[in-house]
């Protein structure tokens, strides 16, 4: 989702009919993304090897033509267009669920 949202766990909760859904622990995400809390982005979806990672996209994000993360670190940012987001998700075979 865009940085000016905020989640409403709980009701997210219900929309993927899960409990006890949370932002990841430092050590889950390193665990399984291999990153650190502060420089996640969507990018780190292609470190997930196993597909332990279910990846929620809000559908909102297709509405711009191009999004803001950082490139495995939080010291840069990149701007990538959604169709780039597409085709990467595409080429690692990675499903993901909008809401």
């Amino acid at each position: 989702m865009m940085d000016d949202k905020t989640v409403d766990f709980k009701r997210l909760s219900q929309i993927l009919n899960v409990s006890g859904l949370s932002f990841a622990s430092s050590n889950r995400l390193e665990k399984y993304l291999g990153t650190s809390a502060g420089s996640v982005s969507i990018l780190d979806i292609v470190k997930d090897t196993q597909a332990a990672v279910e990846l929620i996209i809000d559908k909102s994000i297709f509405n711009y033509s191009a999004i803001q993360c950082h490139p495995f670190t939080n010291t840069a940012t990149l701007e990538i267009p959604i169709t780039g987001i597409q085709q990467l998700l595409a080429h690692y075979q990675r499903q993901y669920t909008e809401i």
